[in-house]
């Protein structure tokens, strides 16, 4: 081997022979960058320096460069192909920032990763794998094009390249085609605002109030509006008093004994759905002293969102529940979960408890909130994922939280991931159980308190807000004329109206910078519509008609609003206390807070000091004819005034007050 290749071989990338000479001299360059950006035009001299053709030329070439250095950047982490753009100049920035903002979320997270391995904070991933995905080219309607990829993140650039062959991956055709399962709910999807929601329970296990009879009667009614006025206790919490009785026994408020937990590859586990599996899981769990508990929920492609799968796990064994197929079965759980001798953990369960409620009838008493213990506890972390690694070295892959939870069957990597979920949940919950008490026993008290206001919490439809389409403008850093702005409130109405109807996300059935994008624009015609969406969304294209339809409307309104008549209002001034009238007595002290109120008398005497010579005559003549002729010697005899009508003004009071 040449001297030449001895040397190239020992540079640790490129020409950089360590990573404090790279580090270095990457970091030159981003500051570089950082004031180079810093010294760019600001946004109101945009335009007009862009209007000179070389230098919005060598701006589109510059563009070009930077957009091929990011595909290359990404392309070369195995994070995208590319961006999916094929020009700068055709680029949807709101949409490709949005992807691109995910993508840094990525990197981010490999290099703390990378970090806590070179410190020896994390084993090394050959020993610890775990799954992230790789998106590709992801619309805005996602499940109707390409999926995602699932791979290996293993941190070494060879490693990466060379893919182990059982990689995961979910093509467009699984997700693609997944037909809408609340289409088979026996119970009628409402997403009426008007209609509040009905708690679906109909027998009340472990109750200290019995189940109003209304409500276990209601499966035999037709809904009636009027019903709900003749009882509102329909609409109550059907568990609060439970809840609120419930207080932690001595045992619970004890340091316990930590039980470690098994591997996920030693501990059974059961996917449950079917009812004879139901019950197998039931005889298992009822005798348990604590339980953890999860849910995963898809909310993409319904308005209300519905629960897909449920974690339950002992200490002994996991189990999966199939909630879309059992829907209608697991109202039985009831008996289990507001069972006040069985301790339900969850973590943030502030969602899980309104989904609980709304999808089967489920409520809980005595739980355990492992995210208001970490608060409680002021840990420098409160996810779930940061007490995976704290305490148990497991790194949990986020990015499964973004998967469609419909699939069936669901692949082997979506229930690895549903059970890490609970799996050491309760290890999780014997550990902050313990450093509660050894902090302050008060704080394992309030944490308790916390998690009783949690389930107490009473699920309720989304409301229609009017204003809601503020948010999204004012977000948008965008600047919009009367038109744009009417264009995006009706677009916003209607978007809900639809979302309603077809049971869909409002994002399903525009993304936010697709309405942005048609109200900016205002197309004249209904091809200009779907130029401003790509991809085009279906409801969009069924509705097509009604869209330009509103769009038409809002061109006709006028950009400047006619100005409307001005009328200035009468001038009012507090009465004052004239001490020349003969008519007071000089011990009267009830006008001492109206001389306390006048609190600046240059601007009264400013308005009043102008030139009024124009109207003494009529005025003063008959203000004074219409007093008792008193305190006609009282009139100043130079007054500067202004020609302005001052009706039911006492001149002469005031001039002699101001001259006091």
């Amino acid at each position: 081997m040449s001297s030449e290749e001895t040397s190239s071989s020992n540079l640790f990338l490129n020409e950089f022979s360590d990573v404090s000479s790279y580090k270095d001299t990457a970091c030159s360059i981003v500051m570089k960058l950082i004031r180079s950006s810093n010294d760019l035009s600001r946004a109101n001299d945009h335009d007009f320096l862009m209007s000179f053709a070389p230098l919005r030329r060598r701006m589109d070439t510059i563009a070009e460069k930077v957009l091929q250095s990011m595909n290359s950047l990404l392309k070369q982490q195995n994070l995208r192909r590319d961006l999916g753009i094929v020009s700068w100049k055709e680029a949807d920035h709101d949409d490709k920032i949005e992807k691109l903002i995910d993508m840094n979320d990525i990197l981010f997270e490999r290099i703390s990763s990378s970090l806590d391995e070179a410190t020896g904070l994390k084993k090394l991933s050959s020993e610890v794998k775990s799954l992230v995905p790789s998106i590709r080219n992801v619309p805005a309607t996602w499940n109707k094009t390409d999926g995602f990829v699932l791979q290996e993140n293993i941190p070494s650039l060879k490693q990466q390249q060379k893919r182990s062959s059982n990689t995961f991956s979910i093509n467009h055709q699984q997700t693609k085609n997944i037909p809408k399962p609340q289409i088979k709910f026996t119970d009628k999807v409402d997403n009426n605002p008007q209609i509040p929601f009905i708690p679906k329970i109909r027998i009340k296990p472990n109750a200290i109030v019995p189940l109003p009879i209304m409500l276990s009667q209601l499966d035999s009614r037709s809904f009636d509006t009027l019903l709900l006025e003749r009882h509102p206790e329909l609409l109550l919490h059907p568990y609060f008093d439970e809840i609120e009785a419930f207080e932690p026994n001595e045992n619970l408020l004890k340091e316990v004994k930590v039980q470690l937990s098994k591997s996920l590859d030693e501990t059974k586990y059961l996917f449950v759905d079917t009812p004879d599996k139901l019950k197998t899981m039931i005889d298992h769990i009822e005798i348990q002293s604590e339980l953890a508990i999860d849910l995963e929920h898809h909310s993409y492609r319904s308005y209300q969102g519905f629960t897909c799968l449920m974690q339950i796990s002992s200490r002994t064994e996991d189990f999966l529940i199939d909630t879309l197929t059992l829907r209608d079965e697991l109202n039985i759980l009831n008996n289990i979960f507001t069972n006040p001798n069985i301790v339900k953990v969850f973590h943030g369960a502030d969602s899980d408890i309104e989904w609980l409620q709304k999808d089967f009838g489920l409520y809980i008493v005595n739980m355990f909130d492992t995210h208001q213990a970490a608060r409680e506890l002021n840990l420098p972390g409160f996810s779930l994922a940061y007490l995976l690694k704290s305490y148990c070295d497991i790194d949990a892959n986020k990015q499964f939280q973004l998967a469609d939870w419909r699939i069936r069957p669901l692949p082997e990597e979506y229930l690895r991931y549903a059970r890490e979920d609970t799996h050491y949940l309760l290890y999780i919950y014997d550990l902050l159980r313990n450093s509660l008490i050894e902090k302050n026993p008060q704080f394992l008290k309030t944490v308790y308190e916390k998690s009783k206001i949690i389930c107490q919490k009473l699920y309720k439809k989304p409301y229609f807000d009017d204003n809601a389409y503020q948010n999204i403008y004012s977000k948008s850093r965008k600047t919009f004329n009367i038109r744009q702005l009417a264009a995006l409130k009706s677009l916003y109405y209607w978007r809900d109206r639809i979302a309603r109807q077809e049971d869909e996300s409002t994002g399903f059935v525009l993304p936010n910078h697709m309405l942005l994008q048609i109200s900016e624009i205002l197309p004249r015609e209904p091809q200009g519509v779907r130029a401003c969406c790509n991809p085009v969304p279906l409801l969009v294209q069924h509705n097509l008609h009604d869209i330009h339809q509103i769009i038409l409307q809002v061109r006709d309104i006028p950009l400047i609003e006619e100005p409307k008549e001005q009328q200035i209002a009468p001038l009012t001034l507090p009465a004052l206390y004239d001490p020349e009238n003969v008519l007071n007595c000089p011990h009267d002290t009830s006008h001492q807070v109206e001389h306390q109120q006048i609190t600046n008398i240059n601007s009264m005497k400013k308005i009043l000091s102008n030139d009024l010579s124009s109207i003494l005559d009529e005025t003063f003549i008959e203000e004074s004819n219409k007093r008792d002729k008193l305190n006609d010697s009282l009139l100043p005899i130079q007054i500067k005034t202004q020609l302005l009508p001052v009706p039911n003004i006492r001149l002469h009071k005031l001039t002699n007050f101001f001259d006091m």
